[in-house]
């Protein structure tokens, strides 16, 4: 994995360890004293969607980790098996456990935000606080049709999804549509993104994790969870809309949310300085009420 990314070109490669099966990759900035952050990343995603984020809350004092979940970044991708969210966030548990971690900040963007609430509901011993950014969560279940087909033509699904998912063409494509602003992303933002494709296994991996997605299913139970929060919303997302924040920030006992008029999607990228800079105040708040 280390040759591969530095072959690419793209500095972005931490360590690994061994969770629940799996060698999980992370990577972490900020001393070991520091208040854990723990960032997840969206579907599709990896831990480098965090590069502009990481080093600013490291340098704060916090410690900031980031892992690539179960078949996603350079973390190991099983054919089948472990997928779902649940098991994504008890992934995330044993990759603190394996840290030494006990307790930490949960944050995610997008897919890796539900997780985040779902690790709340399953551990909530275990989270300090949430940090969600432009979270999933309310998203009915999308993906059944696209598995079922999956499943019924697996000869032309495995090679299509390998051409798919390491088309760069494809993956700038989808990264311009998170962006409200697409003339901010380059031509290594997107080289990033797409070094995963190209790891043993991913198009399997992909496969393997469609039927077993069920995103939206803990809605429900939301409204249960008792933890300090802070949103930070897209305007423009084109995927979780801005009335997808305010519902949450709803159910999370009105909690504070952050709207950036001048992003979609990603706004921990579009604008990196002012997320990085309402991420360390909050944080510094929390640990401030965390101290004996």
């Amino acid at each position: 994995m280390r040759r591969l990314v530095a072959r690419s070109g793209t500095a972005w490669v931490g360590a690994f360890v061994p969770a629940a099966g799996e060698f999980v990759h992370y990577v972490e900035t900020g001393p070991a004293g520091g208040l854990p952050v723990v960032l997840l990343h969206g579907f599709g995603a990896w831990s480098f969607t965090w590069r502009l984020n990481l080093e600013a809350l490291g340098r704060a004092g916090l410690r900031a980790l980031a892992p690539d979940l179960r078949g996603f970044g350079l973390t190991t991708k099983p054919p089948a098996g472990g997928y779902s969210l649940w098991d994504q966030a008890r992934l995330v548990l044993a990759w603190m456990d394996a840290l030494g971690i006990r307790q930490a900040v949960l944050g995610g963007n997008s897919l890796g935000g539900e997780i985040s609430l779902r690790i709340a509901l399953l551990a909530p011993e275990r989270v300090l606080g949430l940090l969600l950014v432009s979270s999933a969560g309310y998203v009915p279940m999308w993906m059944p049709t696209l598995a079922r087909w999956a499943v019924r033509y697996p000869a032309l699904a495995t090679p299509l999804a390998r051409l798919v998912w390491a088309n760069g063409r494809f993956i700038g494509s989808v990264l311009r549509a998170a962006y409200h602003n697409p003339a901010r992303l380059t031509a290594q933002d997107v080289a990033g993104y797409a070094l995963p494709a190209r790891t043993p296994g991913a198009a399997r991996g992909l496969l393997g994790m469609l039927p077993e997605m069920d995103p939206g299913a803990a809605a429900g139970q939301f409204a249960s969870i008792r933890k300090p929060a802070l949103l930070v919303w897209g305007l423009h997302d084109p995927w979780t809309p801005l009335d997808h924040g305010q519902r949450l920030a709803r159910d999370l006992g009105g909690a504070p949310l952050e709207v950036f008029r001048d992003a979609g999607h990603l706004p921990h990228e579009e604008q990196a300085d002012r997320f990085n800079d309402l991420a360390v105040r909050w944080l510094r708040g929390l640990a401030a009420g965390l101290t004996p």
